[in-house]
């Protein structure tokens, strides 16, 4: 990924099986994928993160729409509402942020660090969190990294003027363990896979915000390994 915003869109496939659970589905000679659009997942990054929030609110209009999309799960990875101040639509200003599905919300320590921070406090993930109700929610901080450290390296202002963290490959593996896990949390209905990728990050993680229905304390994690 380059500079700035993404985001991710993935469907459950009518197999059910969480191998087929593709961004680009090639199916076999003479196989044929069949996405089931009632059980769709989102993810965005920056403000990817703040659009596909808006999509699962229903505050934006696209084509997808049409068809009668559904979304089952939303992974938003640091998501930023706006410089300073939030763009339209707001969303971390808004009172009705209620979302009937399982929310992942991935901050960073150092993305509202700096004198023209990627991620403002006013707009950040903690601001994200605080307005969330979902159906079960988790609210993690990736400690010693910054906001454009998902990201590959480039040249953009944000890349240049954000604060970064070292070893940024293993910030992107244990999010992309996350993300996974996260969504094989949502199509198995067990949140084993995704404790376990919390508790055994590479990184040092902050749970700052559990699952609104916890089926597990806070203790049995080592959320801040040393």
């Amino acid at each position: 990924m380059q500079c700035h915003a993404y985001m991710t869109f993935l469907t459950l496939l009518s197999t059910g099986n969480l191998s087929m659970l593709l961004l680009v589905a090639t199916p076999e000679e003479g196989g044929e994928v069949v996405p089931d659009l009632e059980r769709m997942m989102i993810s965005g990054h920056s403000r990817g993160g703040k659009v596909a929030y808006a999509m699962a609110l229903g505050l934006l209009q696209s084509k997808s729409q049409d068809q009668h999309v559904k979304y089952v799960g939303l992974f938003a990875l640091d998501p930023v509402d706006g410089a300073g101040k939030p763009m339209e639509p707001p969303i971390v200003t808004r009172d009705d942020v209620d979302l009937a599905f399982p929310v992942f919300i991935l901050g960073t320590e150092y993305g509202s660090q700096c004198a023209l921070p990627c991620a403002p406090p006013c707009c950040s993930h903690s601001a994200y969190a605080k307005v969330t109700r979902a159906e079960w929610k988790y609210h993690v901080k990736a400690l010693e990294y910054g906001h454009m450290d998902f990201l590959d390296d480039s040249w953009c202002w944000p890349s240049i003027m954000c604060k970064r963290g070292n070893d940024k490959e293993r910030l992107r593996k244990v999010s992309a363990a996350l993300l996974l896990s996260f969504f094989e949390s949502v199509l198995t209905g067990s949140r084993a896979s995704l404790v376990d990728a919390i508790s055994n990050a590479s990184i040092r993680l902050d749970l700052e915000l559990s699952s609104t229905t916890p089926s597990w304390s806070t203790t049995n994690l080592n959320v801040c390994p040393a």
